[in-house]
């Protein structure tokens, strides 16, 4: 009686897989030697199925037409892909991943997913790519389709070794260095959605998670990034649902393999609190005067100003060098207010208006250190009243000029500041363009004073706004990333 029970219970357990029917997305993957499969669900710590969308592609090598979906049985483990190829192209399964090859220009060969994704703050896309000699894009898109005119994630371009972020439209000309890319290798690509409010304020501890869907994150693992690294934020996009997809462009062959979409978002106090953030929004009085429910300073330490409290204040909601509600003392010398947040490696953005009044000169200063007299050692981007953008290296007060533009900006126009600091790179963005570059930073490269700084021999005012920093890495990313990729990642 015993053994006749287990095996009716064995047989309503089976019942599923003998009629064909699978209860829970799952994944083939080789057993042994003789072909055997076996069947894995993929399980995260909290219990919950892996993904949205899992494509380890182990299952047997195929060619997909036009129009073709993939499947659950061909590797995609919840939802689908849907190949396009409106050339010559093709995509495959082959060895075990996804091989796209483009022959023509963009938006002609790829893939992607026919389900939509409903954008949350953390929610993320994950893929790995194995670097080839062509660009490929790789993110999410508006709607079911390939189409680059409404689409966020990553421009790899080949032979440049840049990656391009790429936003709604393609509006973006930022262009962030990966060192030297290697054929072959493998890179894992995520981009991460939300971040940022209505007004371009990015998510802290204690906000309200649903106010925080507009812009993206993006960070890469592989080659010389041996750990998560974020090279780029931007607050453009708050679009839902989303469609991942992915293109190759011309006629080389792109390997791409565990596409991945945890069901549950990264840890939005792990994967979104700034270093510093300060919106300067208590009013008038001193540059000291915080808010802990607006601003935030990881360090627990204020703003050090260069010359005492009557030089920076805090005018309608704005940092700006003299008495509230007036203009700025008319003095000798420049005048600076910098953080320590701890890191010489960051992205640190800012508002920065621009004066072109004779001495009306703005900037920022970052991997600083004695910050005060004359034996300053610092960086310092210089927004100056002669129509140009300077980067300077100033040591022991004298400064050098490591790379310049025209910036043909606009006057008592604010502009939005990203300086990128990675190892030996700094780089310089005005409202997501590049527009300076040092490769060979060397000097103060692990000092982390970071501020703003402004001319004080004339009388208008100086203004910044929203200045915020944030890592390019953190070990807490890493453990936040395994965890809720059950490891994948």
């Amino acid at each position: 009686m015993k053994k006749l029970y287990l095996h009716i219970i064995l047989t309503i357990l089976l019942l599923p897989y003998i009629v064909g029917f699978t209860p829970y997305p799952f994944t083939l993957v080789p057993h042994d030697a003789h072909g055997w499969y076996q069947r894995i669900e993929t399980v995260l710590p909290y219990g919950g199925l892996a993904t949205d969308l899992y494509a380890p592609f182990s299952v047997a090598d195929f060619t997909a037409t036009n129009g073709q979906v993939l499947y659950s049985t061909r590797g995609v483990q919840s939802g689908s892909l849907t190949v396009v190829d409106t050339s010559t192209g093709t995509g495959k399964v082959v060895g075990k991943e996804l091989e796209i090859t483009g022959t023509g220009g963009w938006n002609t060969t790829g893939a992607y997913k026919t389900v939509g994704v409903t954008k949350a703050l953390g929610k993320a896309f994950f893929s790995i790519n194995t670097y080839s000699t062509r660009d490929l894009k790789v993110g999410w898109n508006e709607g079911a389709a390939i189409t680059d005119a409404n689409s966020v994630g990553f421009n790899l371009t080949a032979g440049a070794d840049i990656v391009m972020p790429i936003t709604d439209s393609l509006t973006s000309t930022t262009a962030v260095s990966l060192n030297t890319l290697s054929v072959g290798t493998d890179y894992k690509l995520l981009t991460l959605a939300g971040g940022f409010d209505t007004n371009q304020i990015p998510f802290k501890t204690g906000d309200t998670i649903g106010d925080f869907l507009y812009g993206w994150h993006y960070f890469i693992k592989g080659g010389p990034f041996t750990t998560w690294t974020q090279l780029w934020t931007t607050n453009v996009n708050n679009d839902s649902p989303m469609y991942p997809y992915l293109q190759v462009h011309t006629a080389t062959a792109t390997l791409f393999d565990d596409l991945l979409v945890p069901t549950l978002p990264l840890n939005v106090d792990t994967m979104f609190q700034p270093l510093f953030l300060d919106t300067f929004n208590t009013g008038t009085g001193s540059l000291d005067a915080r808010q802990s429910s607006i601003d935030v300073d990881s360090s627990g330490n204020g703003w050090t100003q260069r010359v005492g409290d009557a030089d920076w204040r805090i005018d309608t909601a704005t940092a700006e060098l003299g008495v509230a509600g007036t203009n700025p003392v008319k003095n000798a010398d420049y005048r600076h207010a910098y953080v320590d947040v701890g890191v010489s490696d960051f992205i640190f953005t800012a508002d920065v208006r621009f004066d072109s009044t004779i001495r009306g000169a703005n900037g920022l200063i970052f991997r600083g250190s004695a910050a005060t007299g004359n034996g300053e050692n610092q960086w310092i981007y210089w927004f100056d009243y002669n129509g140009q953008e300077i980067l300077y290296q100033v040591e022991d007060g004298s400064p050098t000029v490591r790379d310049t533009a025209a910036h043909g900006a606009v006057n008592q126009t604010v502009y939005k500041i990203t300086a990128i600091a990675n190892g030996t790179t700094i780089r310089i963005y005005r409202d997501g363009a590049l527009k300076l570059e040092y490769t060979s930073a060397t000097f103060n490269q692990t000092a982390t004073q970071m501020g703003i700084r402004a001319d004080g021999r004339q009388l208008t005012d100086k203004a910044f706004d929203n200045v915020t920093i944030f890592p390019t890495t953190d070990s807490d990313w890493d453990a936040e990333i395994s965890a809720k990729t059950g490891n994948v990642y």
